[in-house]
């Protein structure tokens, strides 16, 4: 299965269905129960079949580097608890991983899920569509 237009579109729709229900929801909700509501009344048409999740290039070196990085990392957090509530697939990819070292694990509620089911592709280039992702 290759990546295709549709299903970036995909992935563009999840990112700002879950940001703009997020806005709608107070802090104090747990961030399973969050996602579990998302999920059930703001995504709309989203086929979690046909989509991925695609997560790129949060890694411990740019921490503080990145303005506001912990602000990324909680929402990327909650955007990849959202995707593992759905069964949508998460790709990630790391940016040289041997200069900028691994994926911050702070971005992913359940680290045993992250650790099995999450392929993670190494790469060299400034974009996610390497050979290797091309396969998925």
């Amino acid at each position: 299965m290759t990546v295709s237009c549709r299903k970036i579109i995909h992935v563009i729709r999840i990112i700002i269905a879950i940001h703009l229900a997020a806005v709608n929801f107070s802090y104090s909700c747990s961030t399973a129960m969050t996602s579990t509501i998302v999920a059930k009344t703001s995504i709309g048409k989203l086929v979690p079949q046909k989509t991925a999740f695609l997560l790129c290039d949060i890694q411990e070196k740019f921490r503080p580097l990145i303005h506001n990085m912990e602000t990324v990392i909680r929402t990327t957090r909650y955007l990849t608890s959202t995707a593992q509530e759905l069964s949508i697939p998460i790709v990630c990819t790391q940016q040289y991983t041997k200069v900028f070292g691994p994926t911050t694990s702070d971005c992913f509620a359940d680290l045993e899920y992250q650790k099995f089911h999450v392929p993670v592709f190494d790469k060299k280039r400034f974009s996610m569509l390497t050979d290797e992702g091309k396969v998925l």
